[in-house]
C-alpha cells in the first residue's frame, strides 16, 4: 500500500468534503435536517475527522490493491461499488430504522459516492 497515496487521497477527501458541507453548497441544507444549530469548530474534532478519512482511504486502498485494479477508471469501478455495497446499505438503514429523511441520505450519500470513485481513481494508478 501506497502510504502517501492515502495520505493524499485523505486530504483529497477531506477538501472534497469540506466544500460539499459548505453553506454554499449543502451545507445549510444538512443542518437543517439533522436539525444542528451551530457547527462545533474545535481542533479536537478536525483531527478526529482526518484520522477517520485516512482510515476510510486506507481500507478503500487495501480493497484495490486486493483486486489488483491498476487504471483509473478500474479504481473509480471499485469506489462506486463499495460505496454502493457498504455506504449506500449501511446508510438506507437510518431511512428504515431512524426516519432519516429522503434527502438527508441524498446529500450525505453523494458525497461519498464523490469521494469514493475520485479516490477509487487516484488510489488505483499510484
Amino acid at each position: 500500500m501506497n502510504y502517501w497515496a492515502v495520505l493524499v487521497a485523505s486530504v483529497i477527501s477531506y477538501v472534497i468534503m469540506m466544500i460539499w458541507y459548505s453553506p454554499g453548497l449543502f451545507g445549510k441544507a444538512w443542518m437543517k435536517l439533522t436539525k444542528i444549530k451551530k457547527c462545533v469548530k474545535s481542533a479536537n474534532v478536525f483531527i478526529a475527522a482526518f484520522i477517520n478519512t485516512i482510515v476510510f482511504n486506507a481500507v478503500l486502498a487495501a480493497i484495490i490493491l486486493f483486486t489488483g485494479v491498476y487504471t483509473f477508471w478500474d479504481g473509480l469501478l471499485i469506489g462506486g461499488l463499495v460505496w454502493l455495497g457498504f455506504i449506500v446499505t449501511t446508510m438506507y438503514s437510518g431511512i428504515l430504522w431512524e426516519k432519516m429523511p429522503w434527502k438527508l441520505f441524498w446529500i450525505n450519500s453523494l458525497s461519498y459516492l464523490l469521494v469514493m470513485l475520485i479516490n477509487g481513481g487516484i488510489l488505483a494508478v499510484w
